[in-house]
């Protein structure tokens, strides 16, 4: 009754009919059976590690994860934006934790969506009209009909987002999880017509750049004018290269991917990668003087990292990007590190602000890069975000820079997903790629953890380090080959055991990491044991900061300099002599990178040297005294200049140049299209 106590539970049932919850309370205990089914659900993934508070996020992204799927699709999100859109990151969290068929049942629904008839030709214009097609209201659209081949935003109706390049990214995910030939064979031709869509819309000019058009979760207030960018380039890139390994294993012909893949990557390095600046440009405009606009948000750099575009050199520069030229914050609690996704001010909702997932997909590139402690230092911020919501235990998907909840959704299942990926193949470095045969196991895990395992459907892992001697257990009965990477402690190896037996390993150089690799084809139960040395890892000396014109040397605490790359060209005159390196500083302001190849015994790493070329100040003297310079103001005529008013300025239509292809540009009277401002949504207002 009305103002009574409930003592009890309320359980909630969402999308299904009243049958299904008679069903559940017709249980003789129906708490103890859903109980017993949430357990379940959470055994998709277990965890243990020494971190009480990282081992408690789990269970609930597990619950959150599962209450996005309904019937064949995984909704936009568990609680807000509850419909089942394609994107954004929706597949590949259930994927790594072995929700397969799960996952392929979206596939197939999505994938049914395809149109692939039309009335009419193909055709793409800007008129400056407003599309009636859509709920999103502006002139800033080109037009577009008759178009076929493309994978709807939405189950059963379009929408303006293209969710497609992350879904097809999410797809050649999930082949190479589960190597499934069958589903490659049967979807390849939906595929090819989808890469075929990006590349007649997106490539108008066919150079190889594609444009962006809403096609990552934070692209709602983007607007990039038909110019060539990074992200769809990058998407298309990885997309036709695994089209061009499927075509090859079905017997089909890849060469049109082929050309793709090579056409794509040299005009990325030709046109976007700014040497001299270790960064991959945003975009490049099409119209006009062909500006190319330098400073990336989070999505181009870890997708160009995801993706493969960028070698483990451009990596390295584009993440350091995002330590000295992105704002950064630091949580409450664990101190771990936010970043925010641009530097794009004036700071606008989806252009510039603190948001999990791309700081989840950032701390992923992070650990892809072999970069483990920059990686963990923004999983930290991560579960803080988890603590610190306004629900713990979930995390919302927008932060404040403390790292708590600020006004986002709870259980969006971009983060969710995004996460439980991190946890696999990031933290633990599990990652499939049965497409190549292989699976790949190189941790991440923090140092001084001396004990960590994982439990999946396909995969166990659990580690252990005692002193020097490091073991890792592994049970997977997938018949293929399973590399083993682990960092060396050491610049000795004193033994590895592989099932008790002395085994061969090889060492990898990688940027300021050395890996010792055993590749196995066993099955069943596998056990590493790797003694390391007591010798330690060489580590260099060099100056943070220097200026144009001065000398540069770096030195290492032992073993060899063998090589060097200066990779934004900033050194003139270098050398190796007397085991030290030398240059001279050219000029260029700004942070700067050069990687020296270090030997030591069996150790052999890029060891990266980060410094910044400051600017020399320039003292000027002033004519002015303290007393003149505050009373001596005077206007100056500037009228000359004006050749136009604020007023008339706003009521002007700018309809040429427009890009060629399938746009969002500015809207028709030149403003910017996504705005909000103190007037109120799109308004003009003039004092």
């Amino acid at each position: 009754e009305a103002g009574g106590t409930l003592d009890g539970f309320i359980v909630a049932i969402r999308n299904q009919d009243e049958s299904v919850l008679d069903k559940w309370l017709g249980r003789k205990d129906p708490m103890t059976y859903l109980k017993g089914q949430i357990r379940l659900k959470q055994s998709a993934i277990t965890i243990h590690t020494p971190d009480a508070m990282l081992n408690q996020t789990v269970p609930s992204t597990v619950l959150a994860m599962d209450a996005s799927w309904h019937k064949n699709a995984f909704y936009h999100g568990a609680c807000g934006y509850h419909a089942p859109f394609l994107g954004w990151r929706n597949w590949y969290g259930p994927t790594v934790i072995g929700w397969h068929e799960r996952v392929e049942k979206a596939i197939s629904s999505h994938f049914a969506d395809i149109k692939k008839d039309a009335p009419g030709k193909e055709e793409v214009w800007y008129d400056g009209g407003n599309r009636p097609d859509l709920d999103h209201e502006g002139t800033q659209y080109h037009q577009i009909k008759n178009s076929t081949g493309f994978i709807p935003a939405i189950l059963g109706k379009n929408d303006i987002y293209n969710m497609q390049e992350v879904a097809i990214n999410m797809y050649f995910h999930h082949l190479e999880r589960t190597g499934d030939l069958k589903l490659a064979e049967k979807a390849f031709e939906d595929v090819k017509g989808v890469l075929d869509w990006e590349e007649r819309i997106l490539d108008p000019d066919n150079d190889g750049l594609y444009q962006n058009f809403l096609n990552t979760w934070i692209s709602d207030g983007h607007s990039y004018n038909g110019g060539g960018c990074a992200q769809a380039s990058a998407y298309n890139y990885y997309a036709n290269l695994v089209m061009c390994k499927i075509a090859e294993k079905l017997g089909l012909d890849g060469t049109v991917f082929k050309g793709r893949v090579e056409k794509i990557v040299k005009s990325i390095n030709e046109k976007l990668w700014l040497s001299s600046q270790g960064l991959i440009a945003e975009y490049i405009d099409t119209i006009g003087n062909k500006l190319v606009h330098p400073s990336p948000e989070l999505s181009t750099i870890y997708l160009s990292i995801d993706c493969g575009v960028v070698d483990i050199f451009q990596a390295y520069q584009m993440l350091r990007f995002t330590e000295t030229e992105l704002r950064n914050e630091r949580t409450l609690n664990r101190k771990g590190r936010l970043v925010y996704s641009s530097n794009w001010y004036p700071k606008k909702y989806s252009t510039c602000g603190l948001f999990p997932a791309e700081n989840i997909h950032l701390a992923l590139a992070y650990f892809q890069t072999g970069l483990k402690d920059k990686g963990l230092e923004i999983l930290n911020a991560i579960i803080d975000g988890y603590f610190l919501s306004k629900s713990p235990g979930l995390i919302s998907h927008v932060l404040s820079g403390h790292g708590c909840a600020d006004m986002g959704d709870q259980d969006f299942t971009d983060v969710s997903s995004m996460y439980l990926r991190l946890i696999v193949e990031g933290l633990y470095g599990i990652r499939y790629h049965l497409l190549d045969g292989f699976i790949e196991i190189a941790p991440n895990l923090p140092c001084d953890w001396t004990e960590a395992s994982i439990n999946l459907k396909d995969i166990s892992f659990n580690y252990g380090r005692d002193g020097n001697q490091e073991s890792v257990s592994l049970y997977c009965d997938k018949e293929c080959s399973k590399i083993i990477k682990l960092p060396l402690r050491s610049s000795k190896v004193e033994g590895v055991l592989l099932n008790g037996d002395l085994v061969e390993y090889k060492i990898e150089a990688a940027v300021k990491s050395c890996y010792l690799k055993v590749e196995t084809k066993v099955t069943g139960s596998i056990h590493l044991q790797v003694i390391h040395g007591k010798e330690p890892i060489p580590v260099i000396e060099y100056p943070l900061s220097t200026f144009a014109g001065n000398n540069f040397a770096i030195a290492v605490s032992s073993g060899d300099i063998v090589e060097y790359r200066d990779p934004s060209g900033i050194f003139e005159n270098a050398s190796i002599a007397n085991n030290k390196f030398y240059a001279d500083v050219k000029a260029g302001a700004g942070a700067h990178t050069v990687f020296v190849r270090v030997k030591a015994g069996e150790f052999d790493a890029w060891l990266p040297a980060d410094f910044v070329v400051e600017k020399k100040a320039v003292v000027q003297k002033s004519r002015l005294s303290e007393k003149d310079r505050s009373s001596n103001f005077e206007s100056i005529d500037i009228s000359k200049y004006f050749n136009s008013s604020l007023v008339e300025l706003h009521t002007l239509e700018y309809r040429s140049p427009r890009p060629r292809g399938y746009s969002i540009g500015v809207r028709l009277n030149g403003r910017y299209a996504w705005e909000w401002n103190h007037a109120g949504h799109n308004a003009v207002k003039i004092d």
